[in-house]
């Protein structure tokens, strides 16, 4: 049978990567899927040693060796147990951010940076728990030791379900981040790697824009 090695960083591989290689699966069910997750370093590594045949990392590459194609933009959100203090407010306050605890991801990545734009407009955040992967924010989240900031994707399926919150912010700072489908530059891809591109590059349509929360979802929320 046909092998297709595909890596990813953290985020993507926690929705989007899975999504794929569902999509993928059905069509092709024979192929052997060896699927990856580390740090972006490490998956660049692994693709210019040929351990892997495609990946989607979180920020832009600076490898002259990877080819690398936009692929999802999203938008991080604050997001809460629906039983905690702030999870029924219009709008959090300044105040509100400096006195609750806030739980993010563990890194230099995107969170961080937004966490920096805060700061750089005033707004105090009391981040009390740095977590490996998303799901660690999730499960603190769960457990109401604060609320969380994560890509709106990677709790879109939470908040359906109405297990979170959405918490929107009284002086609103939009972050987005990038997420970029790369392989390696020189080296062709196996059928089964151009078969699985074909998929990422199908999904990049609906994954290009940051998702919009409308103000009637916002009221179901409140409302919930």
């Amino acid at each position: 049978p046909e092998i297709l090695q595909v890596g990813g960083t953290c985020n993507p591989s926690a929705k989007h990567l899975p999504s794929a290689l569902a999509i993928f699966k059905k069509v092709h069910p024979d192929t052997k899927v060896t699927f990856l997750t580390g740090l972006k370093a490490e998956i660049e590594k692994l693709l210019e040693a040929c351990k892997i045949d495609i990946a989607v990392i979180q920020s832009p590459s600076k490898s002259p060796g990877l080819v690398m194609e936009p692929f999802a933009v999203d938008n991080l959100i604050f997001f809460s147990h629906p039983r905690h203090p702030l999870a029924n407010k219009k709008s959090l306050d300044l105040l509100d951010l400096s006195g609750t605890p806030v739980i993010i991801r563990a890194g230099r990545g995107t969170t961080e940076k937004f966490i920096e734009k805060l700061k750089s407009r005033g707004i105090a955040v009391n981040v009390t728990l740095r977590c490996v992967s998303p799901d660690a924010v999730k499960a603190a989240v769960r457990r109401e030791m604060g609320i969380g900031i994560l890509f709106h994707n990677l709790v879109e399926d939470e908040l359906k379900r109405k297990e979170f919150k959405t918490l929107k912010v009284s002086t609103p700072i939009s972050t987005v981040g990038n997420s970029f489908i790369v392989y390696k530059r020189n080296q062709p891809l196996s059928p089964a790697a151009t078969e699985f591109l074909a998929v990422l590059r199908s999904m990049k349509d609906r994954l290009a824009t940051p998702t919009k929360i409308t103000e009637a979802a916002e009221q179901r929320q409140r409302t919930a």
